[in-house]
């Protein structure tokens, strides 16, 4: 219940029979990856933890929705949580994953576009590690956000020439 928060509205609730417990449909990807990790048992020598998700997840978007993914009930999130030790090895580990998604990209002939979303108060602190991904020219999509709205201070984000981005 803790990590539904602003998705709340937007949750299946289901019932079962034989406990009388309910139970909510998965709306998001970070919800079993993060109840996993709380428990683990980590040193600094395991750092950094790359863990790919792709999750079955289901919205139930209210009517008069304006944003998000309209009327959307099921789709598969992707997604890429890394775990380390501080905050510049959190920096190298954005770096190394968007070298590893160009390199998919590029093999499937798609282009990439970098987009962050990031806090005001932790940009000034990202904004070299955020320039230092852009390579011959290209631009980046900053969406500064007034606020800390989830427990992330800054997420990226590759959009892609296709209908669907590659990675979130």
């Amino acid at each position: 219940k803790e990590q539904i928060g602003m998705f709340s509205k937007n949750i299946y609730i289901c019932s079962t029979e034989q406990k009388h417990e309910e139970l909510v449909l998965r709306f998001n990807d970070d919800l079993g990856l993060l109840a996993m990790m709380k428990d683990a048992r980590l040193t600094y020598e395991h750092m950094p933890i790359r863990i790919y998700e792709q999750t079955p997840s289901f919205r139930y978007i209210q009517s008069g929705a304006i944003a998000g993914i309209n009327k959307g009930r099921y789709f598969s999130l992707n997604d890429v949580h890394s775990f380390c030790t501080d905050l510049q090895q959190g920096f190298q580990e954005y770096v190394e994953i968007q070298k590893i998604l160009e390199e998919i990209a590029k093999a499937i002939g798609i282009n990439l576009a970098i987009h962050f979303k990031v806090t005001q108060d932790f940009y000034p602190i990202a904004k070299k590690a955020m320039i230092s991904m852009l390579k011959n020219g290209e631009k980046m999509l900053v969406e500064l956000l007034p606020k800390q709205k989830q427990y992330w201070t800054m997420k990226h984000i590759v959009c892609t020439d296709h209908p669907q981005r590659l990675f979130h």
